[in-house]
């Protein structure tokens, strides 16, 4: 049953004109690229959304932090004794804490300085992809609620957007390139469209975070 479905598929397909079976070949290859997107990269941008959230989380938690920190200091002024002093220093060991766990976050994704220079040359190495162009879309201070955003140690988006050409398989191809590297990425867009089949023309935006406000490739 199933063979003979196939073979009358077949049979249908080899009754279309040439042009009729370039735009059938291109739909159905735009279905495949939207599946492997979901399966494959949708749970890593999941997975980013919520390490940015995490880090949001630890910088409202640095911001209580301090504010009680502060308020130690100023009761310590006008009433010094052991209890505030021994308060204090537990208040100082956990900024430290919180500190370190949000540099090691930040850590984890690739330097604003590489990003570009790393997607480019991954690009051009071997796969048969054209790049039409790049742009840098940060810095952008990830913004928090309250007086969060005051915190000893802002954090910043930064963002490219690669646009460039090729088949399925070299677009496939550099996309798990770009999976398997070491860094992490904040996945925010991906927009895949056959011009001539089989190119096509892929728009691909991705951002980091960092301690730093300096733009990428700066």
């Amino acid at each position: 049953m199933i063979a003979q479905r196939w073979q009358q598929l077949a049979d249908r397909l080899d009754g279309l004109s040439l042009r009729e079976r370039a735009l059938v070949f291109a739909a159905a290859l735009a279905v495949l690229f939207g599946l492997w997107f979901n399966l494959v990269l949708g749970p890593m941008e999941s997975t980013g959304e919520a390490m940015d959230r995490r880090a949001e989380a630890l910088r409202q938690q640095l911001e209580q932090l301090n504010e009680r920190s502060r308020l130690v200091a100023e009761r310590l002024a006008r009433d010094p004794n052991r209890t505030l002093e021994q308060e204090k220093a537990r208040l100082q060991s956990r900024l430290a804490e919180v500190d370190e766990a949000l540099r090691e976050r930040t850590g984890a994704y690739v330097g604003p300085d590489q990003m570009a220079r790393l997607l480019q040359e991954l690009l051009s190495d071997g796969r048969g992809l054209r790049l039409v162009a790049l742009e840098n879309t940060g810095p952008r201070r990830v913004r928090l609620t309250g007086e969060a955003q005051d915190a000893m140690l802002p954090i910043y988006r930064h963002g490219v957007v690669l646009e460039f050409e090729g088949s399925f398989g070299e677009v496939v191809s550099y996309l798990n390139a770009v999976k398997e590297l070491p860094w992490r990425f904040l996945w925010k867009r991906l927009e895949y469209e056959v011009t001539a089949y089989p190119r096509a023309r892929v728009i691909l935006e991705l951002e980091t975070l960092s301690a730093e406000e300096d733009w990428i490739g700066a």
